[in-house]
């Protein structure tokens, strides 16, 4: 994950790269092999690159995952496809959730009113400021107080650890889709406008 803050200066480093490898070949007959060695080592270097999760049946280790075996571009479309007839029922519902990190590409497609991202604080400044509880996944793992979100009319939770304790009537069910959401904050317009997408239930 933390690759991607390399991705703008990477064309700069292979542009110095090759002019070195270039200059070295050009410049100085008894650096050639030396630059040969370069030159090929690096694309093998790179193919031959260990896979810690090579074998795993899910791309996962200490809650890190290889974002491009789990998100890939054909599961990814039969989501969205599957999701966007929900959008308009969500925006009109004007319901409020909080959700993980892995469940952004939720908020991108149904577009809710207000979105609570929850193990970082990328949309909350309080949720940013709180400290890490779990020190294994730099900038991930904060505990948010349900008693925070609540204050903020959170109607759904989409996510499914550290969740209130479960009765019958906080169970929203979504079918096929995923685990159970939980209902925080209980208002009947929300729900009344959410349950008509057919495979939603909960107790109303």
């Amino acid at each position: 994950m933390f690759s991607r803050f390399y991705l703008p200066i990477l064309p700069l480093i292979f542009v110095w790269t090759e002019q070195e490898i270039l200059y070295l070949i050009q410049s100085h007959s008894k650096h050639k092999k030396t630059a040969y060695l370069i030159l090929y080592s690096i694309p093998i270097l790179i193919l031959l690159r260990w896979d810690i999760y090579k074998g795993l049946s899910l791309p996962v280790v200490s809650g890190i995952a290889d974002e491009n075996q789990v998100y890939k571009r054909e599961s990814m479309e039969r989501i969205r496809n599957e999701i966007l007839p929900w959008r308009k029922h969500f925006e009109k519902s004007k319901v409020r959730v909080a959700f993980a990190g892995s469940e952004c590409f939720l908020i991108y497609y149904l577009n809710p009113i207000l979105a609570i991202e929850t193990e970082t604080g990328l949309t909350d400044p309080i949720i940013a400021r709180t400290e890490f509880k779990d020190l294994e996944r730099v900038g991930h793992g904060k505990s948010i107080p349900l008693q925070y979100l609540k204050e903020r009319n959170i109607h759904l939770i989409l996510y499914s650890n550290g969740l209130p304790e479960k009765t019958e009537y906080n169970e929203f069910l979504t079918g096929n889709f995923s685990t159970p959401w939980r209902i925080l904050t209980y208002s009947p317009s929300v729900m009344k406008e959410l349950l008509k997408i057919p495979s939603f239930h909960a107790v109303d």
